[in-house]
């Protein structure tokens, strides 16, 4: 196929307007959120060209583990499975359908490896902004460490203003730590009766993506919904989506992109694979009972 059919089989592929809002809409199960928070993301310095100023950006997918500020470095790895920058692209699209709602970013590394470092939530900020999100639309919390301080700024936050529909965009593979984090935190910190449902509906198989593209090994859900009554009666709802689950159906490109990230592997090795066996070694921990020593541990 030559560079101009591929154009306009691309464009024609492309959705509308319409149907993105459409799209992510049937992902947010109808409901109009009161605010729209991205979950955290390690940062990369990327070094100006021809002598310009190095800047810090959102991670790849694939990205070198030496090249992360805040992540060990380890022998048996050169390689770590991330998303960062697919959150940014996820929530945009998000708040593009939604424009009167805020959006919050957060975290910072645990510990700077560059003077000039700055936050993960400026970071996060930028690069959602650059893709047409207002600025003043932000609310930065800069000071979370992990998932669980991001999980008590949120639902502070949706307290005191009185929100009762928030969506939090992590990535596929965090979700279901993600969802149970947050209902514990409900129950313990907020003292919240609760209720928690994995969905795996969405999961979309339409010509515009591969049947196995959104498909991890351990089969993780794509979005979970926790809600819980706070004390004072309040009723939060936290509606956890996916970045992939959202930019695959939409951009034929993106979901070749997380094919070739989920399928890339060094030395044959694989760091989604062994982003997946983090991931359930942190769920495993959590239903024992030594998530919270760890985290303790990990700042």
């Amino acid at each position: 196929m030559n560079m101009e059919a591929k154009r306009s089989s691309e464009r024609q592929n492309r959705l509308t307007k319409e149907q993105v809002a459409e799209l992510i809409c049937e992902r947010l199960q109808g409901k109009t959120p009161a605010m729209v928070a991205v979950l955290g993301r390690s940062i990369v310095k990327r070094k100006g060209s021809n002598g310009g100023v190095d800047t810090f950006v959102a991670t790849p997918y694939i990205t070198p583990i030496a090249e992360i500020p805040d992540m060990p470095e380890t022998e048996d790895r050169q390689f770590s499975f991330h998303g960062g920058k697919a959150r940014a692209l996820a929530t945009a699209c998000v708040a593009k359908v939604f424009p009167d709602t805020p959006v919050m970013v957060f975290s910072k590394s645990k510990q700077k490896k560059y003077p000039e470092e700055p936050s993960h939530a400026r970071v996060m900020k930028g690069a959602i902004s650059r893709l047409g999100i207002e600025k003043d639309r932000f609310l930065l919390h800069e000071e979370s460490l992990n998932t669980i301080h991001e999980i008590e700024a949120i639902i502070q936050n949706a307290q005191k203003n009185h929100w009762q529909e928030v969506v939090v965009v992590t990535s596929d593979f965090h979700i279901k730590r993600a969802a149970l984090l947050a209902q514990n935190t409900m129950q313990e910190e907020f003292h919240a009766n609760t209720t928690l449902n994995y969905d795996d509906s969405n999961r979309d198989n339409t010509a515009l993506i591969t049947e196995d593209v959104l498909k991890d090994a351990n089969d993780f859900p794509n979005s979970a919904t926790v809600v819980g009554v706070l004390a004072d009666h309040q009723t939060l709802t936290l509606r956890f989506v996916g970045a992939e689950s959202i930019l695959a159906p939409i951009s034929r490109h993106y979901a070749s992109v997380i094919v070739r990230a989920k399928a890339f592997q060094e030395e044959g090795q694989s760091p989604y694979q062994a982003l997946l066996v983090d991931e359930q070694k942190g769920i495993d921990d959590f239903l024992q009972g030594h998530y919270q020593s760890r985290i303790t541990a990990e700042s």
